[in-house]
């Protein structure tokens, strides 16, 4: 339970976690209705259910995140910035669900940002 755990807090329920910080991206309009987080929750319930197709499709997402003040297209951008923000969201086939493996683009994109300019010039 420990990996799945580091799981949640790294990209759900943590301050610093990826689905805060797209809750709280500036310029947001719906910055008061923590899309990111309900979006990221509703996958994430999805992902562990107990039968035997894992995971949700967008419009799913879409249905379990949105709510009357904001239009279900918003849910849609929010997912998509939950692609690139966090690690173990992975998206396969339509389906996207979380996994105690790393997303690869993430990962790639970490490294990408720790590369100070002047290096690269070398």
């Amino acid at each position: 339970m420990g990996k799945l755990s580091h799981v949640i807090a790294s990209d759900i329920t943590d301050r610093q976690s990826g689905s805060n910080k797209v809750s709280g991206s500036p310029g947001n309009a719906y910055q008061g209705l923590d899309l990111g987080s309900r979006s990221a929750t509703a996958i994430f319930l999805y992902s562990f259910s107990g039968g035997t197709e894992h995971g949700t499709t967008l419009g799913e997402v879409k249905r379990s995140a949105t709510t009357m003040e904001n239009p279900s297209s918003v849910v849609a951008e929010a997912v998509d910035q939950l692609k690139w923000k966090l690690f173990y969201l992975q998206s396969v086939n339509e389906k996207l669900f979380f996994s105690n493996q790393p997303n690869l683009n993430r990962i790639l994109l970490n490294q990408m940002e720790n590369i100070e300019p002047a290096q690269i010039h070398k």
